[in-house]
């Protein structure tokens, strides 16, 4: 709209503002590609500036009423007689959604709507235990919560249940399917889409196609596929009429459905146990260990995938991480990325690892621990997820499995094998 070559958002995404670093959106709205967001990094980090004339113009988003306009146009319907509770993480969706839900005639509540302090801070799509609880206490229709940029969105439904990306996807699939709206019956998840939701789909003729985890991934299968549908356990849902994950749009279409029945019944699935752990790095281990991923695609050889390896996929990682290499644990279903307090210290953590055996550590990962990792999912029948973050300095450990027990062997036992190798 505003005819930009490109856009900047300063944000720590979901994560605290300890966190805080650069989005960037190409001239199309949608995020950059892999390949010229790594080549954006390496110039930010280059000694060499461009001259002042050659970087063109920058100016300040202002135009706050247009952006909430366009939202009000995009609404199925309007809100009239339903109650809701918005958690807006103290960010960015302070300055919209409440007022959104007002003028489409709902009644509504807020919380998390201070002036950008203590964004993502123990409120927003990471702590949804306020928003349900408020859920229950006001009697409300269905809650929403949105993370500190407003990008992914975690919903709670009438009872004070938790909603994720998956639940909030599957309705609004099954509602798309319903009215014709969902071309060629494809929706696209990520390697983390819960099994039991992609069984769901199915019988109701839907088919899930899976993309490495990541919003600007599953947008990119969504194109080559012609999907007009996406996203991600952990809140992210893209719809054809929006370029990137955006958490209130993504409401305003959950919200419409509640013409249809209660989000208890919509979003209800089978689901398989999952489990996420995560490793934290040392400093010295974040520029190679973090480079690793299995299972991405959403299939491990536990699965009857062809062979995967650890790959050099670099993501820049933020600041902040711990001198030894540690376990945390990840409990329970919803954005599943995100990060979590530590509830479980990995045992024998050992002392930094030195450049040199870093180095090693890589080489002997891209070697042998791929086939560990399979040999892991042969022996316990669960699918192994291995990546780094995008935003903090851990590699995330996610198994799912048929049983509670397998999930947690199958991933406690990956996390040991990446601890082992910082040894």
């Amino acid at each position: 709209q505003e005819k930009a070559a490109c856009g900047v958002v300063v944000s720590a995404s979901h994560n605290p503002p300890a966190y805080n670093g650069l989005k960037v959106f190409g001239g199309d709205g949608a995020k950059l590609p892999e390949g010229d967001e790594r080549r954006l990094e390496r110039e930010m980090l280059s000694p060499v500036c461009a001259p002042p004339l050659s970087m063109g113009g920058v100016r300040r988003l202002q135009k706050k009423g247009a952006y909430l306009a366009r939202l009000a146009s995009l609404a199925p319907c309007a809100l009239a007689g339903k109650t809701f509770v918005i958690d807006c993480a103290n960010g960015a969706a302070r300055s919209f959604a409440p007022r959104l839900f007002r003028r489409l005639g709902a009644r509504v509540f807020s919380v998390g709507c201070g002036a950008g302090k203590g964004i993502n801070c123990a409120c927003g799509a990471l702590y949804p235990q306020r928003l349900c609880a408020e859920v229950r206490q006001r009697g409300a229709d269905a809650g929403f919560a949105y993370d500190g940029d407003a990008d992914r969105l975690i919903a709670c439904d009438e009872r004070g249940e938790v909603i994720d990306g998956d639940g909030i996807l599957y309705a609004l699939a099954c509602a798309a399917k319903e009215e014709g709206k969902l071309p060629r019956g494809l929706v696209v998840g990520t390697a983390y889409t819960n099994a039991g939701a992609e069984r769901a789909l199915a019988a109701r003729g839907i088919r899930l196609l899976r993309a490495p985890v990541g919003d600007k991934f599953v947008a990119a299968r969504m194109r080559e596929s012609g999907a007009t549908l996406g996203g991600e356990q952990s809140g992210h849902i893209l719809p054809a009429c929006s370029p990137a994950g955006d958490g209130i749009l993504a409401s305003l279409f959950l919200a419409a459905l509640l013409r249809r029945g209660k989000l208890s019944a919509l979003c209800a699935l089978p689901r398989l146990a999952q489990v996420h752990l995560g490793v934290r790095l040392p400093p010295s281990a974040c520029g190679a260990l973090a480079r690793c991923t299995y299972g991405t695609e959403g299939k491990g050889r536990g699965q009857g995938a062809p062979p995967s390896s650890f790959s050099n996929k670099n993501r820049e990682e933020g600041e902040g991480a711990a001198e030894e290499p540690s376990l945390n644990i990840k409990e329970g279903e919803g954005a599943a990325e995100d990060p979590s307090p530590d509830i479980k210290e990995g045992e024998g953590a050992a002392e930094e690892p030195s450049q040199t055996k870093t180095a090693e550590a890589v080489a002997d990962i891209e070697a042998e621990t791929a086939e560990t990792f399979a040999d892991i999912e042969a022996k316990t029948g669960a699918r192994l997820v291995v990546r780094p973050s995008g935003t903090e300095p851990v590699v995330r450990v996610f198994a799912e499995a048929e049983g509670e027990a397998a999930a947690r062997l199958a991933a406690e036992e990956a996390a040991r094998e990446v601890l082992l190798r910082l040894q």
